[in-house]
């Protein structure tokens, strides 16, 4: 096909199934999210379709960088500005669930602007503007914050090493609170709970800690 068209095309492959282990990743939604989203992104890079850094991805209005100040995200932005955005809230110990900071503004990042929106007591329209970004830089943690040292990191729905423990992954940088640090039996390395409910290894090779 890509021979008959005078079309712009790039043709991806997802990779080579070569043994079990491969096999297995393949049943990991998380992995085939993390594949998904490499794709995406090298295909825009190919065709330079370039997020409007002013507005934050597809949508939302002013500002500029990758650094969310303030500027309206809704329900179908994307981008680097909605990454900051979810960072920020996972900082305050709100819960993204599995798709955590990955810059993207769907029904779950929503329904937590409309909590922030309504346990500050203003206007509830899950639309994350100039006053919702008050309340947030207004808002401290307590406690202790677990930060995630490389690029991509799993977290787990109980303290677990097991596959069907996986819950989704998270990315270098985000900091998460923590509620307790709790063993896993079977093994010497220590999990994180966090105040989302996860749990996310202890590891002193993979996160870092900071009082707050």
């Amino acid at each position: 096909m890509l021979r008959n068209t005078n079309m712009a095309a790039v043709l991806t492959e997802g990779g080579f199934v070569t043994n079990t282990q491969d096999a297995y990743l393949l049943r990991s939604s998380a992995f085939i999210r993390e594949a998904a989203r490499a794709h995406a992104d090298a295909i825009a890079a190919i065709f330079s379709i370039v997020q409007r850094r002013s507005s934050g991805g597809s949508g939302g209005s002013g500002g500029s960088g990758n650094t969310w100040t303030g500027q309206v995200l809704r329900n179908g932005d994307r981008g680097p500005l909605v990454r900051s955005l979810q960072e920020q809230l996972l900082n305050l110990g709100y819960n993204l669930g599995s798709f955590g900071a990955d810059g993207i503004f769907g029904n779950v990042t929503e329904n937590v602007v409309r909590e922030v929106q309504r346990n500050a007591g203003i206007s509830v329209d899950g639309v994350a503007g100039p006053q919702t970004y008050q309340e947030i830089r207004n808002a401290r943690p307590s406690g202790l914050l677990v930060i995630v040292d490389v690029d991509t990191l799993n977290v787990r729905n109980l303290p677990s090493w097991e596959a069907s423990a996986l819950a989704g992954t998270v990315r270098r940088g985000e900091a998460f609170t923590v509620v307790d640090r709790v063993s896993v039996p079977g093994s010497s390395t220590d999990m994180y709970r966090l105040k989302s409910g996860l749990y996310i290894t202890a590891s002193d090779a993979f996160v870092r800690t900071r009082s707050t």
